[in-house]
């Protein structure tokens, strides 16, 4: 009479030291199986076309075809598989890109055994599994995207107060614009154009101009192509 079903896992990465006591702890749970493993997404891949696999656990650090690649390509050929990013993290970026990339688990490399065996189950049954590290991570991420949003927000409403004369000024600082160019295009003396960038710096919540320039961009703004017009 056959057992119960084993989880079948695939365990993808180049740390000769790691790889085979992660495949030794995980193949001592009595319903998890590790069916194959591979050094690099390239081998990844060429294997699961011939080996049936529940759960991938993927390294986002590997030669010729790093995680975060496997993972989309897995997501693509191999729907059905669930994927665990399994990754120290040390780069921000790698979560939001195994976000995109279509993984349902992040967890860290020193995870306990027992935790990461509970995240196979649950991502097989159809969650989504983080460890503390990526959730800090991704909160972290979100806080400063949306301190970005509001900045953009200020930023716009600092622009649609400004006075007429002002706005020349912020168009022509957006456009790198020199003082000396500011005064020439619009007919100020040097004095009254120090003064307006000043202004200009002070109501945009800036300290230098290329602060303004930076803003600028990230909130969508651009000078009108006849806005700097002299009057």
């Amino acid at each position: 009479m056959c057992g119960p079903k084993k989880i079948r896992v695939a365990v993808a990465d180049d740390d000769p030291e790691l790889l085979p006591g992660l495949v030794r702890l995980l193949g001592s749970e009595p319903d998890i199986e590790v069916v194959l493993t591979a050094a690099n997404g390239v081998d990844l891949l060429n294997q699961l076309r011939v080996r049936r696999v529940d759960v991938v656990l993927l390294d986002v650090d590997m030669p010729y075809l790093d995680g975060l690649s496997a993972a989309r390509r897995i997501a693509e050929r191999f729907p059905k598989i669930a994927i665990i990013m399994l990754t120290a993290f040390e780069e921000r970026d790698s979560l939001a890109q195994a976000l995109a990339a279509g993984a349902r688990g992040f967890l860290t490399k020193d995870v306990p055994i027992s935790e990461l065996c509970a995240g196979i189950r649950r991502v097989l049954a159809g969650e989504t599994v983080m460890a503390a590290e990526p959730v800090r991570l991704l909160a972290d991420a979100y806080r400063r995207q949306t301190e970005i949003s509001d900045k953009d927000r200020a930023f716009s409403e600092a622009v649609a107060a400004l006075p007429e004369r002002l706005v020349e000024v912020l168009n022509l600082l957006v456009e790198g614009s020199s003082n000396r160019t500011i005064s020439k295009t619009l007919g100020l003396s040097e004095g009254t154009t120090r003064n307006y960038v000043s202004e200009v710096l002070s109501r945009m919540g800036c300290e230098r101009r290329t602060q303004v320039a930076v803003r600028a961009l990230r909130a969508g703004y651009a000078p009108p192509d006849n806005g700097n017009q002299r009057t």
